[in-house]
């Protein structure tokens, strides 16, 4: 037995048994098909464009700003509104940037268009998610929270796998990423009927007044100031932001392996199929006691996989190496997301679940960011390699110095829960 599994594993009951959280999980994979289909397109365009590593790195730059600006708003109005509400307008927006998207794609001229669309995509689908994070806590209660988070998480995957599928074969046609992108805009408006599903939330009125007044900035005072929450979002920031490998996927693709946009779907999928298997057996990993060893083991592992992918030549080594680091990155996510939901305050849940989805989607882009500018400066191979091994080295010293997560447990949650008046 790993010196973090439970002795006696807890059982879950399945979330999408509860038809309001069914209807919550069918609208965000739609809408991460939705996504992935379009911003695969956009990566395309680009790559024929510049034929640059460092403006597929800017990709991520241009939705970093709308990530954070959306996110706080969201998650602002997830404890100020009716959290359904701010689902709807998320979902109504992307039905927008899909649309944008396809005239982007379909002009094929201008990588700053395509840029400018790809930031009015990250921006709808910032709105609206830290209502969907604390609706999953809402709807299913702590019980379930493990089983719900891993299923939303794997929704994202199955997106990041059918996405660039799509957009691969659909690239080899004469229709081009075009026609990725129409479908991609009738996918979100499905999506946007299914969130109108939802039920209105019934608001607890849980906390002090004052949590519900200073916008943002009292969810990022609480999760800086709650030690172990602090130390598990860094770690999620030393992870993605040194290591996040995806930028590099064109150039790798051109150099090691043909520069077939078949092998590029197959780049990205992989990372998503791992993540995916991941999510669907999270019954197992949700059992663990020991969720803080359980974390750090994962972004340990995450680092080691893309060390090994750095190094490989050849697609069947490059993917199994990349199914290895979606799985741990996922086991990571959803650990996080499990501490994060099970320790913040009620009337406080809307915001930190905005620090924690700008953690979780911001981290990437700047992870983007890094590898494309590396790679300009000095060239892909080194790019690749340098961000996992420092990415590694940021795990240990974090291990070492955060004894508060390291040392986590579910029982000490639940017996500081049962403790409580």
């Amino acid at each position: 037995m790993l010196p973090f599994q439970s002795s006696s594993p807890r059982r879950v009951a399945h979330p999408l048994v509860n038809k309001h959280f069914r209807s919550l999980w069918c609208s965000g994979l739609l809408l991460s098909v939705s996504s992935q289909m379009s911003t695969f397109a956009a990566v395309l365009i680009i790559w024929e464009l510049t034929s640059s590593a460092l403006w597929v790195g800017l990709l991520g730059l241009a939705r970093l700003l709308p990530i954070v600006l959306f996110a706080g708003a969201g998650g602002v109005l997830a404890d100020r509104v009716d959290r359904r509400t701010v689902v709807i307008a998320g979902a109504v927006g992307h039905v927008v940037a899909a649309a944008s998207m396809t005239f982007a794609v379909y002009d094929g001229t201008s990588a700053a268009l395509v840029l400018a669309t790809s930031a009015v995509q990250a921006a709808s689908a910032s709105l609206g998610a830290p209502a969907r994070k604390a609706f999953v806590f809402t709807l299913l209660g702590r019980d379930q929270l493990g089983a719900g988070l891993a299923l939303t998480l794997a929704s994202y995957y199955v997106g990041v796998v059918l996405g660039p599928l799509a957009g691969g074969v659909t690239a080899t046609s004469n229709a081009g990423p075009l026609w990725s992108c129409a479908v991609a805009t009738v996918l979100a408006v499905i999506a946007a009927t299914a969130a109108a599903r939802i039920p209105k939330e019934q608001k607890s009125g849980s906390g002090g007044a004052g949590h519900h007044t200073g916008g943002l900035a009292p969810g990022l005072r609480y999760a800086w100031r709650t030690r172990i929450l602090r130390s598990a979002l860094l770690l999620d920031l030393n992870a993605t932001v040194l290591a996040m490998p995806t930028a590099l996927f064109p150039s790798f693709n051109s150099d090691r392996l043909g520069g077939s946009p078949v092998t590029l779907s197959l780049l990205y999928s992989a990372l998503a199929v791992g993540g995916l298997v991941a999510s669907l057996s999270s019954r197992y990993f949700a059992a663990v006691n020991r969720l803080g060893a359980l974390m750090f083991a994962a972004a340990a592992l995450w680092s080691i996989a893309l060390g090994a992918f750095a190094v490989s030549t050849h697609i069947a080594v490059a993917a199994s190496a990349l199914l290895v680091a979606g799985a741990a990155d996922t086991v990571c996510v959803v650990v996080r997301g499990m501490i994060v939901q099970s320790t913040v305050d009620g009337s406080l849940r809307g915001r930190v679940s905005a620090v924690d989805h700008i953690v979780d989607i911001a981290g990437p882009e700047l992870g983007n960011v890094r590898a494309g500018s590396v790679a300009q400066l000095t060239n892909s191979t080194f790019g690749l390699t340098l961000g996992p091994a420092s990415s590694l080295i940021g795990v240990v010293i974090l291990a070492c110095m955060s004894r508060e997560l390291r040392d986590y447990t579910v029982t000490g949650t639940l017996d500081r829960d049962h403790k409580r008046p």
